[in-house]
This record gives structure tokens, sequence and C-alpha cells, in this order.
């Protein structure tokens, strides 16, 4: 079993240029999807619902959080 000490996380933060939002997804986190009209506020967010989604999914807490941020377009269908 992986123990806190060993609990590293990612989080990828990609502005979408067509809706104007900032996104902010996961591949470690189950269910992390974040949309906010400024960085800022969704930095603000990130460490609650990393917190909140490992808790409810039943992972282990957090030691680190890395978060990554790009700005592209995001191209919609």
């Amino acid at each position: 079993m992986t123990s806190a000490a060993d609990a590293d996380y990612h989080v990828d933060v990609t502005y979408d240029d067509d809706a104007s939002v900032w996104l902010a997804t996961s591949p470690d986190v189950i269910g992390l999807t974040l949309e906010y009209d400024s960085l800022d506020r969704l930095q603000a967010q990130i460490v609650a619902a990393v917190s909140e989604l490992l808790d409810l999914n039943g992972q282990v807490p957090a030691r680190h959080i890395d978060v990554a941020v790009t700005r592209r377009v995001l191209a919609h269908a």
C-alpha cells in the first residue's frame, strides 16, 4: 500500500481560449474537473478540491500537489 509520504499528485491547468476559462484536471485524482474564469480563482480551489476528492475516493492524502499551467487553444467540436 502507498504511504502518505509517497503520495504526490499532478494537476494539469489549461486555458481554453474559445470558452475563456481555465480548466484543471488530473490523471491522478479521480473526478477532478474544475473550471474558472480566472487563474487565481482556480488555483484557490485546487488544493481543497483535490483533498476532498482524495478523501471521497479513498486515496492517500496528498503530500505534494504538482500543478502544471499551460496556455493552449482547445479544439471544440
